[in-house]
């Protein structure tokens, strides 16, 4: 339990038994089992720390173990405590495509509400004998202005809601429940409000 962030054996060719267990790796900074053209006698590599990273507008950024020696990683995002029993995850799971999606290792979610313990489990065919998990990862909806420029706005992460947006004197411009992540609403130039279910900005279109 060095906390070692790295190992790479690929110089030491005589090296028949290998533990790495209880450090800070990743699929993608661990030796392979068949690391020098032989697996190992015995090669451990079990419970390594939370991998540590944030959702950033929407995304999360485990793109370096999308592919592993040519294996694909998969993963599985939950809500709140993850355990595994006889080889089986139990907890409260995120429906995949629904609720978020995966691309070259980029999660990009999909929810309307905020969560504050969402977690990733990342598994991969050449390490059988371990799961990866992410730490704990907040996510707050977008359903904001994405942009603003002559002739309108975008407005993402407002599917499901009801989007309005009201003249500066108080009338009403536009309404429509969206029920897609992206909605683009044309607007002459002038000052608004754009009231996201709960939520409001002003804007204005030059």
């Amino acid at each position: 339990s060095n906390k070692l962030t790295k190992v790479d054996v690929s110089k030491n060719t005589k090296l028949r038994v290998l533990n790495v267990v209880d450090n800070k790796l990743k699929f993608s900074t661990m030796p392979l089992p068949e690391s020098n053209g032989r697996k190992f006698d015995k090669y451990s590599y079990n419970l390594q720390a939370p991998i540590d990273v944030q959702c950033v507008n929407g995304k999360v950024d485990l793109s370096s173990e999308a592919v592993i020696a040519g294996k694909p990683t998969t993963y599985r995002w939950f809500d709140g405590k993850v355990q595994s029993v006889d080889g089986v995850l139990q907890g409260e799971e995120l429906t995949a495509n629904d609720e978020y999606t995966v691309e070259n290792g980029v999660t990009t979610l999909k929810l309307t509400d905020t969560f504050t313990k969402l977690v990733c489990i990342l598994a991969n065919e050449n390490f059988p004998n371990a799961l990866l998990n992410t730490n704990y990862i907040t996510f707050t909806p977008t359903d904001g202005i994405d942009e603003v420029k002559a002739g309108g706005i975008n407005v993402l992460g407002a599917r499901n809601h009801t989007l309005a947006v009201y003249t500066i004197d108080g009338k009403l411009a536009y309404q429509s429940k969206v029920n897609t992540d992206e909605q683009r609403v044309s607007l002459a130039p002038g000052a608004y409000i754009v009231r996201v279910g709960n939520r409001a900005s002003k804007v204005v279109i030059k």
